[in-house]
């Protein structure tokens, strides 16, 4: 990002590397992810297609070229990135925690994916925020991204979700809002302690990701590997 230059701490940057380096491990896992549903005929990729204009090409661009001034529609980008880093970190800590009746019937490659992701997003959970504090440690632009970050998920969430199910035909028209239900209840069930527990703790003002203890999580599950 354009704005990442404007600090030179080495030990930061080496961890920037890093960071990036397991976002593109990431993509090329969720694309492979993506080949298996395509095959399925769910299509995920019309839904992709769909974030990519409505999201990065929509809104984050009106941001960036809205709010030019001193960078701070860059600087709004990278707070929602912070903030959503810390919605994957906390539904990682729920989906360890839960991981027993949350994959209780997937397929075990599928079972390793959500594991090892899982366990990913908790190990660098700290590395997006700790950019955004050295390019600008403003609250107001911290808690800004995290209202944008709140909305957008929930709203892509449920659209992915509805898209999905609609691609699905083993799943007839009629029973899409049914199942909507049932996903958003099992969600609420399963994520929900966690979101509430630690949700309110990113608005704090002296918050960082690190406060959270759950590093341990992630670390047992990379070095046994017990999700395999």
């Amino acid at each position: 990002m354009c704005i990442y230059p404007s600090f030179t701490d080495p030990d930061l940057k080496k961890r920037v590397d890093n960071f990036i380096r397991q976002e593109g491990t990431h993509f090329a896992e969720h694309q492979k992810f993506w080949d298996v549903m395509e095959a399925q005929n769910i299509q995920p990729m019309k839904f992709v297609n769909f974030f990519r204009r409505t999201a990065w090409d929509g809104v984050e661009n009106k941001i960036r070229n809205t709010f030019k001034k001193n960078r701070t529609g860059d600087k709004l980008a990278l707070s929602i990135t912070v903030a959503l880093e810390h919605f994957t970190a906390m539904l990682a800590e729920s989906g360890i925690i839960n991981s027993k009746e949350i994959t209780v019937k997937m397929p075990d490659e599928m079972k390793e994916l959500f594991m090892w992701h899982a366990a990913e997003e908790i190990e660098h959970k700290a590395i997006p925020f700790d950019v955004l504090k050295k390019v600008d440690d403003s609250y107001a632009l911290r808690t800004s991204g995290m209202l944008i970050a709140t909305f957008g998920l929930w709203f892509y969430l449920i659209i992915g979700t509805t898209m999905l199910t609609r691609n699905d035909e083993d799943i007839k028209r009629k029973d899409i809002p049914k199942y909507l239900y049932q996903f958003l209840t099992r969600f609420k069930n399963n994520f929900g302690g966690t979101l509430s527990a630690q949700y309110g703790q990113y608005f704090q003002k002296n918050f960082h990701p690190d406060q959270i203890d759950n590093y341990h999580l992630a670390e047992e599950l990379l070095k046994n590997k017990s999700y395999a």
